[in-house]
C-alpha cells in the first residue's frame, strides 16, 4: 500500500475514533428523543464508532509495514 492510501486510512479512522470520543464524552442529549434516537442506540453507534475508528487506523499502520 502507498503512503497516499495509508494517510487516507488513518485519517478516516482518526476521524470515526475521534467522532466516537466526542460522542461518548458529552453523552446522550435528552432532545434527541424528538429525532427517534435512544440512548441505547447512541450508545451502541458511539461504541462501533470507535471500534471500526481503531480498526482503521491499526489496519493503516499494519498495511504500511507489509511489503509485497
Amino acid at each position: 500500500m502507498n503512503s497516499k492510501n495509508r494517510k487516507f486510512l488513518s485519517g478516516l479512522g482518526l476521524f470515526w475514533l475521534m467522532t466516537s470520543v466526542l460522542m461518548l464524552t458529552t453523552g446522550f442529549w435528552p432532545s434527541l428523543r424528538e429525532f427517534g434516537v435512544s440512548e441505547r442506540f447512541f450508545l451502541v453507534l458511539a461504541s462501533f464508532g470507535a471500534v471500526a475508528g481503531a480498526l482503521t487506523v491499526l489496519a493503516g499502520m499494519f498495511a504500511g509495514r507489509h511489503k509485497s
